[in-house]
């Protein structure tokens, strides 16, 4: 699950992955728009408040509010225990978060094509 996690959030346009204390930590721009855990079994990714809470209320056992950033949208995400089209959608929002808008139109520019949890999109 990590590594369909990883792959993902490097699939965005500009997505580097640099180490963050150990852990993986992916930047678009200059800008942390998600994390890996070191062991992997988490990821953490930053959602509007009113995403953050719907996802708290539909999959409690499967993420939480992270502490002290949670109140700016960060969430962890337990990965074996998310669905992993819900955690691919994650990550696109909050890349969107971090990324241009220029970098936006990127995105939306790529022709249709299959993701990596297996769906058709044509942005995640």
């Amino acid at each position: 699950m990590s590594e369909v996690f990883r792959r993902r959030a490097l699939f965005f346009p500009h997505a580097v992955e640099q180490n963050h204390f150990g852990a993986a930590a992916f930047r678009v721009e200059g800008r942390t728009f998600a994390q890996l855990s070191r062991d992997g079994a988490t990821g953490l990714v930053k959602l509007p408040l009113g995403r953050q809470a719907w996802l708290m209320s539909e999959y409690a056992d499967a993420c939480e509010v992270e502490p002290h950033w949670g109140r700016h949208g960060w969430t962890r995400l337990w990965l074996d225990r998310m669905p992993e089209a819900l955690s691919c959608d994650l990550l696109g929002i909050s890349w969107r978060l971090g990324a241009s808008r220029g970098l936006h139109a990127v995105l939306d520019r790529r022709p249709p094509d299959r993701d990596l949890a297996g769906q058709m999109s044509v942005s995640p």
